[in-house]
């Protein structure tokens, strides 16, 4: 080979590098599905082809490229997954109740954020993010009414002389005012806040530890009362986790590690709050997390680390359970399309 030409190829590999280097990790084109949607995209299972059902997107999640996180909608049949956000921490999305926005934590220290989502010529299409308040804990959930959001917030506790997860609180979405609904006592540590249908209550986790034996709870707070939280149920162990209201006042779903089969894994179960003395029930084991019920509690979308993270539904009619491709944290709107 002629030695210009061995000096061409080097100048066109050096620009092929200063280009890719130059692209910033957190770039994400918003849309559809990227060009390698076999990988995750569910659609793709039986080898391609076909067309995809008209948008509807039902549930929300994030999953993971790299190091970023990436927000995401898609059709409950997994279908239709389009990207709306990327940032190197992303996490917790909630649905408002008419299923026209998303809420959601963004960065580090963690600060909440609200994407408007719609469906424009079948196509979905997602607005610039809105920063709603900065420094929050962690869990937003969005109430039913669709004017406040709840989540977590750190304040000090003076048994351990730092500060650590012990309020439950809501921000308006109308002047941004944030309101404390619940303190928790000194060494407890809240997550999880979910809203009754209502939203007249507000169920959450508690995590105790007492002499070195931890405990957790589910506690529910009637908004105004003045009367502390009720207990509905309590585990020997730290391990009650990403709770969720059903659409019905009735019940709730959450994580539960160690499972009650004696299991080292995570399991889903549910409980009947209507109940004098509540069970949880069984749902799904293998290390399933984050339940969140479809809007007629037929189901339950949640995930679970495989060799992947994965999405996958659960029906209770039928007792089946089915992939929906990769991903996390999912959420179902409470809206249903006419």
């Amino acid at each position: 080979m002629k030695l210009w030409k061995v000096f061409l190829s080097l100048v066109t590999v050096s620009l092929l590098l200063t280009v890719s280097l130059s692209i910033p990790m957190n770039a994400l084109v918003v849309g559809a599905a990227p060009p390698d949607k076999c990988d995750p995209w569910p659609e793709c299972k039986d080898g391609g082809g076909g067309e995809e059902p008209s948008a509807d997107p039902a549930i929300a999640f994030t999953r993971k490229k790299g190091l970023i996180s990436i927000l995401t909608v898609m059709n409950a049949d997994g279908t239709n997954r389009v990207d709306l956000d990327s940032e190197r921490y992303l996490r917790n999305p909630t649905w408002s109740p008419d299923g026209s926005s998303i809420a959601y934590l963004k960065g580090v220290p963690h600060s909440l954020y609200r994407i408007d989502v719609a469906v424009v010529n079948g196509t979905v299409q997602g607005s610039e993010p809105t920063l709603l308040y900065e420094d929050i804990q962690m869990d937003p959930a969005w109430s039913p009414l669709g004017d406040k959001i709840a989540f977590i917030q750190k304040t000090y506790d003076p048994s351990l002389g730092y500060d650590r997860p012990r309020l439950v609180q809501t921000i308006s979405l109308g002047d941004g005012s944030v309101e404390t609904l619940y303190t928790a006592d000194e060494g407890h540590f809240l997550l999880d806040p979910t809203w009754s249908p209502d939203a007249t209550r507000i169920a959450f986790v508690g995590w105790a530890r007492i002499l070195d034996v931890g405990r957790s709870y589910i506690d529910i707070l009637t908004i105004g009362s003045g009367e502390p939280p009720e207990r509905v149920y309590e585990y020997g162990s730290v391990g009650i986790r990403d709770l969720d209201w059903s659409r019905t006042p009735d019940k709730l779903a959450f994580q539960l590690w160690p499972s009650l089969d004696g299991s080292e894994d995570s399991a889903i179960y549910t409980l009947d709050i209507t109940q004098s003395d509540p069970t949880p029930q069984f749902v799904s084991g293998e290390n399933c997390r984050y339940p969140s019920w479809s809007p007629d509690d037929t189901q339950l979308v949640f995930d679970r680390p495989v060799s992947q993270v994965k999405i996958f539904t659960y029906d209770f009619a039928t007792g089946e359970t089915t992939e929906l491709g990769k991903g996390r944290d999912p959420d179902w709107s409470r809206h249903v399309s006419s």
